[in-house]
């Protein structure tokens, strides 16, 4: 039971995570999400003690012995558990933020994506990085604050060509940019389509020239269809 009930905690913190990002902010959410699994991991394990006919008179007796066997059979795992839980009270990165990591001969750098009972889940573009919470602390956290992007949604007509509008879009951009600006269909809804358009710009400063490109690319098609 207690081992199925720590396939359920990792479980209800996957479900629960997304629901959680969309009624708090990602630091809050990751935290609460870690609670929530630590939670349901506690009481599956002492659920499952209980059935096993261990009352808290028993439990008390052989904690001092059970607490060495246990700790030696699963030092790694209750290491990682207590140091997710020095991370999240000392929060030297949140949920969301892009952190590069540097220590134990690595050096990792990503999109903080997730913060889970045993590791923190990182996305380095396509690929998915985990890292045990005991390496997370004993190695160096440096935050890497990116300027503001460029986050439009625009309504075009359906028959409307994406490969067009990105094209139309790099070539608008003026401003360096940390990232090719990256255009993507949101949703459909009719006659229109609701288009995304993302842009990061190298510099901060920069951050209203290149919205004003952006906008003009993307205002270039509403123009053509009320000539229509």
């Amino acid at each position: 039971l207690i081992l199925l009930g720590g396939a359920v905690a990792r479980n209800v913190g996957r479900l629960m995570q997304p629901w959680l990002e969309r009624r708090l902010e990602p630091g809050t959410a990751g935290m609460v999400g870690f609670v929530l699994q630590l939670a349901t991991l506690a009481t599956a394990a002492l659920i499952g003690l209980r059935l096993a006919g261990l009352d808290p008179t028993t439990l008390a007796a052989g904690a001092g012995f059970t607490a060495i066997v246990i700790g030696l059979a699963t030092q790694q795992t209750f290491g990682n558990i207590f140091a997710g839980v020095v991370l999240l009270s000392a929060r030297p990165f949140r949920v969301g933020d892009r952190v590069r990591f540097a220590g134990l001969g690595m050096d990792v750098e990503g999109t903080v994506a997730a913060h889970g009972l045993l590791h923190v889940t990182l996305y380095d573009g396509d690929d998915l990085v985990l890292i045990p919470n005991t390496s997370m602390l004993s190695m160096s956290a440096r935050p890497i604050r990116e300027p503001e992007a460029v986050d439009l949604r625009a309504r075009l007509p359906v028959t409307i060509d994406p490969e067009l509008v990105q094209r139309r879009v790099d070539e608008a951009v003026s401003v360096p940019t940390k990232r090719p600006p990256h255009v993507e269909l949101e949703e459909l809804d009719g006659e229109d389509v609701v288009v995304r358009v993302l842009a990061t710009p190298q510099v901060p400063d920069e951050g209203g020239r290149l919205a004003r490109d952006v906008l003009k690319a993307v205002a270039g098609f509403e123009s053509e269809r009320v000539r229509r």
